[in-house]
């Protein structure tokens, strides 16, 4: 975990100072393990490394890194994860998920990690179907039912992240952060 972010710093030192500024401190043990008690569930030993180097970015909506979207602290993990429990049932239960996801709309175990700010998010899957892999990453819209794969793990999905900066995959905005090219 520890190369795969300092390759993202590296990248970001050169090309974004703002992003880079933008992270958070790492999050402590006690901290990650308050987080998991409220979420009643346990984070990946992947997920918690990467914390420990960052505990997300500061709180500062309007600056994409991940994906060009906001990249969580586990304070924002809670409050964005409350607002979809505290939805409830909703009128279409159940989504069109890719293989290893449920069929759920929102799963409680479905630990947000990122956000576009319409409450789209990259979720931690600690609740996945059969075919699937505990601490999967996947991709929930609020308003589409797909319900797709987009690594394997925490580790893989910062590791494509860091990859897909170094090939030019990102533009860079003074204002606005990262974003795809």
């Amino acid at each position: 975990m520890k190369d795969i972010w300092e390759k993202i710093e590296n990248w970001l030192a050169i090309n974004a100072q703002n992003v880079l500024s933008s992270l958070a401190d790492g999050a402590t043990d006690e901290e990650i393990a308050n987080a998991e008690k409220i979420l009643g569930i346990t984070f990946p030993e992947d997920f918690k490394a990467s914390y420990k180097i960052h505990n997300g970015q500061k709180d500062n909506y309007n600056l994409g890194f991940t994906y060009g979207w906001h990249f969580l602290s586990l304070e924002n993990i809670i409050s964005e994860w409350q607002v979809w429990v505290d939805m409830g049932e909703f009128n279409n239960p159940y989504s069109k998920p890719k293989k290893g996801i449920k069929n759920n709309w929102f799963n409680q175990k479905w630990i947000p990690v990122t956000s576009n700010g319409n409450s789209d998010h990259h979720c931690l899957d600690l609740d996945p179907d059969k075919d699937g892999k505990y601490g999967q990453i996947i991709l929930l819209w609020h308003d589409d039912a797909l319900r797709s794969l987009q690594a394997e793990n925490f580790t893989e999905f910062l590791s494509y992240f860091s990859d897909y900066l170094e090939c030019g995959g990102y533009r860079v905005d003074e204002e606005y952060g990262l974003s795809f090219s």
